[in-house]
């Protein structure tokens, strides 16, 4: 993978998974991090602010916000 990939870092949005999408990523040596692992299950639930992640990192998601 190319150095201006892997500086690269993902957020992998519920909508895609909290295990296999995210584990097959990882595996791909993609840099992520789920919203369930930021914020906790709860809070990645009540999260309403795509906007302001999205601004930090690359957003990973089946749906649009």
């Amino acid at each position: 993978m190319s150095q201006k990939i892997e500086q690269l870092r993902f957020i992998v949005d519920r909508s895609l998974g909290s295990e296999k999408v995210p584990k097959a990523l990882r595996e791909a040596d993609f840099e992520l991090v789920t919203l369930d692992e930021l914020y906790g299950k709860r809070g990645a639930e009540e999260k309403e602010d795509m906007a302001e992640i999205g601004r930090q990192v690359i957003m990973m998601c089946l749906d649009y916000f």
